[in-house]
Order: structure tokens, then C-alpha cells, then sequence
């Protein structure tokens, strides 16, 4: 059993306990410090809980902590953990919390030897609460953070390390003036440059998957390369989370892929969107910068694939059961119900958190109106809905794509035959082509670029919206130049 023990700063003086089969948390409150001294020396903590109890009822005249009967069989010695949390008071402001926490791992000198976790859920954009960390606890080596999305906590020092490994990405892209869209796809470009590579370590799988592992290392799989998607979006201020995949029948094992909220006005895109850089990602050449399969693709386009997740519930129709959620809270829906209004729940407020920045519907009770709630839900689905057109994306594409050309003219395909290539692995659909030939393309993909019909039909349209015209220019004039600079280096 994994022992945690959390200590929260609070000016209340109380011990208690939480548990479950697989792990154990003791609640410990800051000014009970000599019980906290005890603990880490206690063999038994029903003997320290007992303890903790009648000191209560001397100070206090009552005890405050409960010792629950059924808890006490998963109550094993803690005298050897080795993981602790520090948590502060949320009603407090952060520097405050800091301060109080610092003091108490200066006080007691037993903290020395442990791993101290003073963040859950500690996202890369919190960039004030990060520099506060960094001024309060820079000086202590034991201090570690735990990222959202990850499960192993890292020290200050590799926070640092994530945070400029992120911000190489970030910076690269901010130079530019792009829209959100535009910078979507660039940090795609970005992120996906990497080959697919699974962890050598049976032992810890994180080394594919977490930033503290795949940032710095070769290896890499779906889940290390969503989360790095996933925090470079959200430093670009576009609203994304990891979505978790789980298998289907047939399937061996799950998926992550990335979810985000774009609004873009240079566009007029507003929707909810999933993009895999997995299965966009680089094989052994720079081929994979031809190909947009995954990127910026509506729900429709994933829900019949070989995984299960919640999602295909926002398109379910669940008026009546959630009218009488609303009325009648958790304790009015019948056992048969609860666990598909918990799901849906969950997902609406997942969506509702980046697109709304906050959860509309609460549990057990809605606290929201039924016009209200399909006010917003009517929103989400067509947010869900809405499919970004070839056209826009070969506008973004252009812009972009030249950028990339400019700085590293070697690596990045520009021009017409770049664009006709990208079109064809992209899917989205072009008004050029037949039914016919959409299907093709479906089925074929790359492979269907030799079909001379289609080749002359993609001509004509990039003419007609002078789309690749510029990049032939400028391709043009960088021969010039290098024919120039040839001669001049000649003479």
C-alpha cells in the first residue's frame, strides 16, 4: 500500500484520515507540530491517532479527529514514509501560503530526508505561482511539484529545465504574428518533428510518456507526445487538455490525443477540435510535414475508431434524464441512471472548462436552470460540430508554411507541389474534387497524388485563389540570390 501523508496548512488543529484500497492519506494540521514529530516515529498510527485524540480534548475540550471503524484494518506503520504533501489554505493568498509552508519545513528538521510535494495539479501557465515558488523554496533540493497530467513529481530544478524546454517551442512560435489557428499549426510542425519510439524501461513507462522524461530523451509515445502539445497550446493561450482514450474490443492498448477550444477571427473558426500529433508524427524523413490528416478535426472525424471515450455522449440526447437531474438532484435519479449522469456530467464540465473557463453543472445537486443548460449544451454541439474548410486550412498552411521555409529553407516543402501534397493528406475536403475522387483520396491518400486529373484540378484552384503564388515568387528569388552569392564568391 502507498503511504501519502498530507499536511494542511490551516490555522484548525486536527489529524484525520482518508483511505482506499490503494492508498492511505493522513490529514495533519500545521500546529499540532510535536504530533507531526511523533508520527514519523510512531509504529502504530491507531496508537497515534488515540494520542492525537486526548491531546484534542485537553486543548480544546472535544476531539476533533474520528477514527472511522471500518478504516482501521487499512491502517498500516508509517513510520517509514517517504513522501509527504504540504498543502495551503485556499482561502488564502499563495505568497501566504508559501510562507507558512517554508516556515514548517524549517522547523521541522525531520523533513530533511523526505520528498515534500507543495503543488497537485500545477499547470505550466501559472506563471506568477511558479515564480513564487521559485523564491520561496529555490534554496531547498527535497521541494518537488507535481504537474497536472503527471504522475511523478519533479524538483524545482527540472521544473526550470521543463519550463525552458516548453518555452523554446513557445518563443518560436510568438515571434510571429500568426492567429490562433496559425499557431496551432505551427506548434503542431513543432511537436510532431519527433519519431515515435517506445520505452526501453518496462519498469517505467513514464519515460515515454511525462514532460520530465520525453523533453530531454529519444523516447517517446502517444500520451509524452499529447502532454507536450497540450502545454505549449496553453501557453499560446488556446484552450486544450489531453484526452485519454481507453481500448475497445480488439484494441491492445489506449491512445491520448490532444482536444482544444479555437477561436480565430482572422478564420471565423470557432469550434471544438481534436488533433493527433502521434499519428502525424515524423517516421524517418521530413515526408511527415506533407501530411495533415489529424490536425483540427471535428469529433465526427475520430468517433469510429478503435477507442472508447465519452465524448460521443455530448451528441446523445439526454434532455428528459438531465430535466429531472436538475429537479431532483443525485438522490431523485434511479440507481440504473447515476453512473450515465456522472459520465455526462463530467464531460459537459470538461467542456464547459475550455470553452467557458468553469464548470456550469454541479453534483449531486445541478445548480444550474434547464434553459440555461440547454442554452449552453446547444452551444457545445455546435461547437463540436463545426468543420474547419480546406480552403482556410491552405490559407494557414501558406502563411505558415512560408515562415517555416524562411528560416530553414532545407527542411520545410513550399510552393505548389507542397501545397497539392499537404491538400491531399490533410482531409479536409476541397470543392475541386468529385465524390469520386474523395473517395479515392480517402482510401489512397498520398499514393493518389500521381493521378494527373486531380494534379491539373489542384492547379487550377491555387490559381484561381492565388493560393502558392507568392511562395513560388519568393522561392524564385531565393535561387536568384544563391546564384548571385555564387558568382560573387567566384570573382
Amino acid at each position: 500500500m502507498k503511504i501519502e501523508l498530507n499536511i494542511m496548512i490551516s490555522k484548525d488543529s486536527s489529524l484525520g484520515v482518508g483511505y482506499n484500497l490503494n492508498s492511505l492519506d493522513l490529514f495533519l494540521f500545521s500546529d499540532l507540530q510535536e504530533t507531526y514529530k511523533n508520527l514519523l516515529k510512531e509504529d502504530n498510527l491507531l496508537k497515534l491517532l488515540e494520542k492525537t485524540r486526548k491531546e484534542e480534548e485537553r486543548l480544546y475540550g472535544v476531539a476533533l479527529t474520528e477514527i472511522q471503524e471500518d478504516a482501521k484494518p487499512y491502517l498500516p506503520k508509517v513510520i517509514g514514509v517517504s513522501e509527504i504533501s504540504i498543502f495551503g489554505d485556499e482561502q488564502k493568498e499563495t505568497k501566504e501560503n508559501y510562507e507558512t509552508i517554508r516556515s514548517f519545513i524549517l522547523k521541522n528538521k525531520e523533513l530533511k530526508n523526505k520528498k515534500v510535494i507543495v503543488e497537485r495539479q500545477l499547470l505550466l501557465t501559472d506563471v506568477q505561482k511558479i515564480e513564487d515558488l521559485f523564491n520561496y523554496f529555490s534554496n531547498f533540493d527535497n521541494v518537488h511539484v507535481t504537474l497536472k497530467g503527471e504522475s511523478t513529481p519533479v524538483d524545482l530544478n527540472k521544473l526550470r529545465k521543463i519550463i525552458e524546454k516548453i518555452d523554446e517551442i513557445v518563443i518560436k512560435v510568438n515571434k510571429t504574428m500568426f492567429s490562433p489557428f496559425e499557431k496551432a499549426m505551427y506548434a503542431y510542425d513543432l511537436v510532431r518533428d519527433r519519431v515515435y519510439k517506445k520505452s526501453s524501461n518496462e519498469n517505467n513507462p513514464a519515460t515515454s510518456r511525462e514532460l520530465s522524461y520525453v523533453l530531454f530523451g529519444e523516447e517517446i509515445v502517444c500520451l509524452g507526445f499529447a502532454n507536450i502539445y497540450n502545454c505549449v497550446l496553453q501557453k499560446l493561450g488556446i484552450k486544450s487538455n489531453v484526452c485519454y482514450l481507453m481500448p475497445s474490443a480488439g484494441a491492445k492498448e489506449g491512445h491520448a490525443r490532444n482536444i482544444m477550444y479555437v477561436n480565430d477571427d482572422k478564420y471565423d473558426i470557432k469550434g471544438i477540435y481534436f488533433s493527433d500529433t502521434t499519428f502525424d508524427a515524423k517516421r524517418k524523413d521530413n515526408n511527415f510535414l506533407h501530411s495533415y490528416r489529424y490536425f483540427c478535426k471535428p469529433y465526427s472525424f475520430f468517433k469510429n475508431e478503435k477507442y472508447d471515450e465519452d465524448y460521443g455522449l455530448l451528441l446523445d440526447d439526454f434532455e428528459d434524464l438531465i430535466n429531472e437531474y436538475i429537479e431532483k438532484g443525485a438522490l431523485g435519479i434511479s440507481a440504473s441512471n447515476l453512473k450515465l449522469i456522472s459520465s455526462y456530467i463530467t464531460l459537459i464540465n470538461q467542456l464547459s472548462l475550455l470553452v467557458d473557463g468553469k464548470r456550469i453543472i454541479g453534483f449531486p445537486n445541478a445548480s444550474i436552470t434547464k434553459r440555461k443548460f440547454k442554452e449552453k449544451i446547444n452551444n457545445y454541439r455546435k461547437l463540436f460540430s463545426n468543420q474547419i474548410s480546406a480552403e482556410k486550412f491552405l490559407k494557414a498552411l501558406e502563411v505558415v508554411r512560408k515562415e517555416e521555409y524562411l528560416n530553414n529553407p532545407e527542411k520545410y516543402p513550399y510552393g505548389y507541389e507542397a501545397f497539392f501534397l499537404a491538400s491531399l493528406n490533410s482531409s479536409f475536403k476541397f470543392d475541386y474534387l468529385t465524390k469520386e475522387e474523395k473517395l479515392l483520396l480517402a482510401i489512397l491518400g498520398e499514393d493518389y497524388h500521381s493521378d494527373e486529373s486531380v494534379s491539373k484540378k489542384f492547379q487550377a484552384y491555387v490559381d484561381k485563389t492565388d493560393c502558392g503564388r507568392e511562395a513560388e515568387q519568393i522561392k524564385l528569388v531565393k535561387v536568384l540570390r544563391e546564384i548571385e552569392s555564387k558568382k560573387e564568391g567566384k570573382n
